[in-house]
């Protein structure tokens, strides 16, 4: 759960909602084809048709676009995966001008290149979505900048107050870019706080509205500010500078086809209903159906409990009205195809609809660059400060199979728990016995738990599939060390955020700090609830092999 993310309240609701055209359904920037279809009815009957009726039969200004099996689907693949690849999905910021975040303040200016693959980001999922890209607005990014700079010197939140020695211009501005668009904290990077943060609003805080998501799909956002100081991030989302595009709905995920790289199984879907076409979504009358090849959901208002399926209807005015939520419990990871179908909608002029697309999960990692390419996985490389540690481990062999590539992505409990078994037993020279957990069968894990390392989250359960936390990275670090005969440090925390480390965890951190085997994600921020990646852990069993002497 990500839980230093928040979206501004809906302010200037009515200036952003406007009055949206009734005309053609939007078609994404890259021309491809979203995979929405509207059946409506005048009269109790649901028509057949690619275009809506009128009463009179007259036909409706709503063009209705192709669902995906009418599209190249997999020249869509290629595409996208080509675009996300151009992604620099570990990059570190850099600063033209450094922030100041105590007196006299400065805002800083981040380099050009990394706003601009901030930006990319951001306009990679809009063109997922169908929408058109945004471009930086050099006032915007002053003000999601120096908000970054409030936010550090005066604390987390949408209305921070102004610290003594800040001037009144610069805490006005500043003010802006916090409380007028999303703000996020401990994420490793912009890529990272838009596409895993704001992008997926997947926590309990968040996952009723989705703000951070409809925000950053406004249609009628021309152009957007984004800032970072250490890991505190803004961005500017209260622009309505475009001429909206014509859209049936806004769909995520949706398109013929969607890389499952930004979408986890906790992750909410979601649908915006253009409110020029549709009446306000009732969700006493509201059902949608999630079918995938062999599974099957359908939800109601009934689903209210974020802990198990869920269902919500949110009117608010984040960028746009009309929002659908609704999330199956329990997926690890989305695969192929997963047809979409809302029944108990109603159009503007009170006609019945039911709104049904069909959208196809791929490794946009792994696809071929051109259509009739091979499928074969491509190779990722670490990134550079991690390529040594990464040679070395593979030398020394600590890197077990299947976590040779995709270096960068979070890692999971179970991969985490392979690493340090594979370290454990090179260092030992000897075979660990397993111990049990109700959900998992998973050697390494079990081995983990026989050494007394891990103890899993309550009810004998591991949770294999959960993405591991730096402090709980922290602290099975630390019980790796004692299990090797290394002592625990006794060193106090320094840490700026240290107050947002568990007390469990707390004791831990220090010890790895301490010894040099896991540092903070700057000089001063440990990120306690950040995600910890493949690379990062890799590094670190290499930096244990070290200590030891070996």
């Amino acid at each position: 759960m990500k839980q230093y993310k928040t979206t501004a309240a809906a302010l200037l609701a009515a200036v952003l909602i406007g009055t949206a055209p009734a005309t053609t359904v939007v078609a994404s920037a890259k021309g491809d084809a979203a995979s929405i279809q509207v059946l409506a009815d005048a009269g109790g009957d649901a028509l057949p048709l690619q275009r809506l009726a009128d009463a009179k039969g007259d036909a409706a200004s709503i063009q209705v676009l192709a669902d995906a099996a009418g599209s190249d689907v997999a020249a869509r693949k290629a595409e996208i995966a080509a675009r996300f690849r151009e992604l620099d999905r570990s990059a570190q910021a850099g600063y033209a001008a450094a922030p100041s975040t105590d007196a006299p303040y400065a805002a800083g200016k981040l380099d050009a290149a990394y706003l601009q693959n901030g930006l990319a980001a951001l306009n990679f999922a809009r063109s997922l979505a169908g929408l058109p890209e945004v471009g930086l607005l050099d006032e915007y990014v002053a003000y999601a900048q120096q908000g970054t700079v409030l936010m550090a010197a005066s604390g987390y939140g949408h209305t921070p107050a102004r610290p003594e020695g800040m001037s009144e211009d610069f805490y006005d501005a500043a003010y802006k870019g916090t409380s007028q668009g999303n703000i996020a904290y401990g994420y490793p990077n912009l890529y990272e706080a838009i596409l895993r943060g704001w992008m997926a609003d997947e926590d309990a805080r968040n996952i009723d509205r989705l703000g951070h998501r409809r925000w950053a799909l406004n249609p009628s956002m021309g152009a957007t500010g984004l800032g970072q100081t250490d890991n505190l991030f803004a961005m500017y989302a209260f622009d309505t500078s475009a001429a909206e595009p014509a859209y049936e709905a806004i769909a995520y995920p949706a398109g013929a086809a969607f890389p499952s790289e930004i979408f986890d199984g906790d992750y909410p879907w979601s649908i915006t209903l253009n409110p020029a076409l549709y009446a306000a979504p009732d969700a006493s009358a509201v059902t949608v159906t999630l079918s995938g090849e062999a599974e099957r959901w359908t939800f109601s208002q009934a689903d209210t409990s974020f802990a198990s399926d869920y269902f919500h209807i949110d009117t608010d005015g984040y960028g746009v009205r009309n929002a659908i939520v609704f999330r199956p419990h329990g997926v690890a990871r989305y695969e192929g195809a997963y047809t979409v179908t809302v029944n108990g909608l109603a159009t503007a002029d009170g006609r019945p609809a039911t709104l049904r697309y069909t959208t196809t999960f791929f490794s946009a990692e792994d696809a071929p660059d051109r259509p009739g390419e091979s499928d074969a996985p491509k190779d990722e490389r670490p990134s550079p400060w991690a390529r040594a540690e990464v040679e070395r481990a593979a030398a020394l062999e600590l890197l077990p199979s299947g976590l040779d590539g995709e270096y960068t992505r979070a890692i999971t409990r179970a991969e985490f728990s392979r690493l340090a078994v594979t370290l454990y037993e090179r260092v030992q020279g000897a075979i660990v016995p397993a111990a049990p957990f109700s959900d998992t069968s998973d050697p390494d894990v079990r081995k983990m738990a026989a050494l007394g390392i891990v103890n899993g989250t309550g009810d004998g359960r591991f949770q294999p599939d959960g993405r591991l936390t730096r402090e709980q990275a922290a602290k099975i670090l630390d019980l790796l060390l004692e299990a090797l005969d290394e002592p625990a440090s006794s060193a106090a925390l320094d840490y700026a955020d240290r107050g947002q480390i568990a007390d469990w965890a707390a004791a831990h951190v220090a010890s790895v700090s301490a010894k040099a085997i896991m540092g903070g994600v700057s000089a001063n921020r440990f990120d306690p609830k950040g995600t910890y990646t493949r690379e990062q852990s890799i590094a670190t069993m290499v930096r244990i092999w070290d200590r030891l002497g070996l």
